[in-house]
């Protein structure tokens, strides 16, 4: 009997010792970390270059200062308006104090000339009142027109559109004397001169002189359109 009990007893140490085993080999351990786990995300998009702070972009225009439009331009601008008959825009370059003095031969009388403000010389066309604009050289006649007339007669004469302008040189042609830098001392003048013909020994040539005064700003205002051609 305590032999069998031995026995007995052997075999529960066994299986004990069986257990233990088994109990040990199906531990399982932490599942080793994925290497496919999401990367860190990368911001791709572009940098905004909005942030350009040059004059052009920062107020939509360029900030440099328009230059002032100098003679030549405004006078070529006055004389393409006085071929067209548009005394409309061209009485917004007239000078707004001393209006627009017009004279029908070079030597010019101030006291006696007709002057027109900017408003009247927008309705020169249209005014159909006679003014007497000077008296007519070699007769002394006075030269009673109205300004459509006076245009005709006495302003676009001759195709000055074509020459090229003769700035603040005083030239003597005929027998009148030039005396438009004494009445207008600060001004510039640009002068149109078109040559006469053979058909009358080329006594029929006329000059368009364009008077300007310049303001603070560098603006050039009409103050004068004077007329030169050839006088007994």
């Amino acid at each position: 009997m305590k032999k069998v009990l031995i026995i007995l007893l052997s075999m529960v140490f066994s299986l004990s010792l069986a257990g233990c085993a088994g109990n040990s080999d199906t531990t399982t351990e932490p599942p080793a970390k994925s290497t496919d786990e999401p990367k860190e995300q990368v911001d791709q998009t572009p940098p905004n270059n909005d942030t350009d702070d040059s004059p052009e972009n920062s107020n939509g225009n360029n900030d440099s200062d328009d230059e002032p439009i100098s003679v030549s331009e405004t006078a070529q601008t006055i004389l393409q308006l006085l071929k067209n008959k548009d005394m409309k825009t061209l009485s917004t370059h007239v000078h707004p104090d001393h209006g627009l003095l017009f004279s029908p031969y070079v030597y010019v009388y101030p006291e006696e000339a007709i002057k027109l403000k900017a408003a009247e010389v927008e309705g020169f066309f249209e005014d159909q009142e006679k003014y007497v604009w000077g008296v007519r050289d070699g007769s002394g006649e006075p030269i009673e027109l109205t300004p459509s007339e006076y245009y005709e007669e006495f302003i676009y004469t001759h195709d000055y559109h074509t020459v090229d302008p003769i700035i603040d040189e005083v030239h003597q042609r005929g027998n009148a004397l030039n005396n438009i830098k004494e009445v207008f001392p600060e001004a510039t003048v640009l002068e149109f001169h078109v040559e006469g013909t053979e058909k009358y020994s080329g006594m029929d040539w006329g000059s368009l002189n364009l008077v300007f005064q310049e303001d603070s700003n560098g603006v050039f205002y009409l103050v004068a359109i004077v007329r030169d051609q050839w006088t007994i």
